[in-house]
């Protein structure tokens, strides 16, 4: 078992710098219901629901060559783990895989659970056990901004790689749909598959929609949220919806549209697209509950 710290563009595995991960422990994430009660009224009125931070923890030991040593790989797993800003994390662990076909001799080799990553914060003061020359600790994490786990990947790369289950970033549990792989179109009516089991919306996740070729009026439509998104501008070229930020030939173009997202339900999506364009390349990342 093993965990990779990815932050400052760089990633590594504890495992690297002699420290073992016991367990990793990855909570749902908790809901946060708004009650109120009445006086004289059975129960209480619910006025929904929503995501709070959902915890992960990990907890290991460090195994230093003796006593002088242990102060610096203390120091180390400081340095390492200890930060002001949110960094990712992906979970590692062991998969037992047979050499031959006896059952007496077995390999053990250490995979990534999956293509997914947490987008966490430390949350706890990391304070070592000491017994010996090795430290048992816990580290308690948050996820920061999104609770949801991300693919490292976007559906750009994966449209442009073409998806394949022997590579590693593509896990075989992400729910990718190998048939429908295609995310850069240039047709009118298309499917764009959301293997997330969370809706993407572009307010708060990241989705990033290109339009080449387009004479300034366009009216794109998601028919299975019922989401239009329509723009009738004076000039025409490439438009990119990034977010909630609009540009025409890098120009902002916001008020010049009906003010409208597209969002991308879980599983399949039915679009359509009206008006002048050359190709459409919708790039998003995949989110999991």
């Amino acid at each position: 078992m093993d965990l990779e710290i990815i932050k400052d563009n760089k990633s590594y595995l504890l495992s690297d710098y002699d420290i073992h991960v016991q367990d990793i422990r990855v909570s749902s994430i908790p809901l946060i219901t708004n009650r109120q009660e009445i006086d004289g009224f059975p129960g209480s009125l619910d006025y929904g629901s929503y995501y709070g931070d959902r915890p992960i923890t990990v907890d290991f030991y460090i195994k230093a060559r003796d006593d002088h040593d242990y102060p610096h790989l203390r120091d180390l797993l400081f340095e390492l783990l200890v930060d002001t800003k949110p960094y990712y994390i992906r979970e590692v662990r062991t998969t037992g895989e047979y050499e031959d076909d006896s059952y007496c001799k077995q390999k053990k080799v250490e995979s990534y659970v999956n293509g997914k990553q947490y987008h966490v914060a430390v949350n706890n003061t990391i304070d070592l056990d000491q017994v010996m020359k090795v430290g048992f600790g816990t580290i308690e994490y948050l996820t920061s901004g999104l609770p949801f786990a991300e693919s490292i990947y976007t559906t750009k790369e994966l449209n442009d790689t073409g998806y394949s289950a022997l590579v590693e970033k593509y896990g075989l549990v992400d729910g990718i749909n190998s048939d429908n792989t295609k995310y850069k179109f240039t047709e009118r009516n298309f499917t764009i598959w959301n293997a997330g089991n969370v809706t993407v919306e572009p307010e708060t996740m990241y989705l990033k929609i290109t339009t080449t070729g387009t004479n300034g009026v366009l009216e794109m439509r998601n028919k299975t949220t019922g989401d239009t998104f329509k723009v009738n501008a004076t000039f025409g070229g490439d438009l990119v919806i990034d977010g909630k930020n609009t540009q025409l030939n890098g120009v902002n173009v916001l008020r010049d549209t009906n003010k409208r997202y597209i969002s991308l339900a879980s599983g399949a999506n039915e679009f359509e697209v009206i008006g002048q364009f050359t190709d459409i390349t919708i790039d998003f990342r995949f989110y999991y509950k």
